[in-house]
């Protein structure tokens, strides 16, 4: 589905689609945008696009670097969103969703000690 441009006195409306998100639906496959991958693991966005970006490179995702004109996004799959999971899980001590529906993650470094 290829975007259509607004019409002169159009107002933006949220059922538009970004150009980024059709990119992303167009591949083969199951991908997600940052966005997308951040908020199913429960953490912010700038949280995983430094996660992404560190010159550690804790963790091999994401799958695919793509771009839209000058647009950089980074594409993960259902790997690359399990394996962020489980690396903040390995991380962080009660790193769950609550069971109100609460996707901020709670937990503490399991560097530091528990105190009573």
């Amino acid at each position: 589905m290829k975007p259509q441009p607004r019409k002169k006195g159009e107002t933006f409306t949220s059922d538009r689609v970004s150009p980024a998100e059709l990119y992303v639906r167009s591949l083969e496959g199951e991908f997600y945008l940052l966005s997308e991958a951040a908020a199913a693991v429960g953490i912010g966005e700038q949280t995983l696009r430094r996660l992404v970006k560190s010159p550690k490179k804790r963790i091999n995702a994401p799958s695919f670097v793509g771009s839209v004109g000058q647009m950089k996004l980074y594409i993960f799959s259902r790997e690359d969103v399990e394996e962020i999971r489980d690396y903040y899980q390995s991380r962080y001590e009660g790193f769950e969703t609550s069971s109100d529906g609460d996707t901020r993650r709670r937990g503490r470094p399991r560097n530091r000690e528990k105190t009573v």
